[in-house]
């Protein structure tokens, strides 16, 4: 092989490679350090949350590729149709940036944990809270309980026995007029005479 020269890997990534006389990451190939990067900026914890926001909007699929056999494995991911604008797409390469990919799923979870300590932080307060009112010696008032009025005498703290209560005052022009008793079963002609003896 000579430089510049191509070849096909034979994968499904429907790329070439060529050959080169010198070390391919001095020039486009991503590298981690600072001094080959410029225009840096970290992200805010709003850039946090919009990142996470584009990630978890991201519709999953299962596929194969059109030139695989039907019983070949499903392949997952997302296709690029419809999200061209998203920092992890290379649209001019019809190809999803991994390296911006794998870095959204880092901001969606630093996202995450950011919310996650606001809430411990609010739970640490709130047991502070409960904490300082209970060395204060507050505790929840009774409930109020409604009693009516007590009777001198009485051997029952909800109501008197019925023989201390005074009967009712009778008002001038009234009169009490007596129920009349029920009738009680006679007993057969031949039965003899009523048995009121104690039994």
């Amino acid at each position: 092989m000579v430089a510049g020269a191509k070849c096909d890997p034979g994968d499904n990534c429907n790329v070439e490679l060529v050959c080169a006389a010198s070390d391919p990451k001095q020039g486009t190939c991503p590298v981690s350090r600072g001094r080959a990067k410029k225009d840096i900026r970290y992200l805010s914890a709003a850039d946090l949350k919009t990142y996470r926001d584009q990630l978890l909007h991201l519709p999953l699929a299962t596929y194969r590729y059109r030139e695989e056999p039907d019983d070949s494995r499903l392949r997952l991911g997302f296709l690029i149709d419809g999200h061209e604008s998203l920092i992890c797409v290379d649209p001019a390469r019809d190809q999803v940036d991994l390296y911006g990919y794998a870095s959204m799923a880092v901001a969606a979870l630093q996202a995450q944990n950011m919310e996650i300590e606001k809430l411990h932080e609010e739970v640490r307060e709130l047991r502070a809270a409960l904490s300082h009112s209970q060395s204060d010696g507050a505790s929840p008032p009774e409930p109020k309980v409604e009693r009516g009025p007590e009777v001198s005498g009485s051997r029952s703290s909800t109501s008197p026995p019925l023989r201390e209560i005074p009967p009712a005052e009778r008002k001038p022009g009234l009169r009490v007029i007596p129920v009349k008793p029920l009738p009680r079963k006679q007993p057969p002609p031949d039965a003899g005479p009523p048995d009121d003896s104690p039994r």
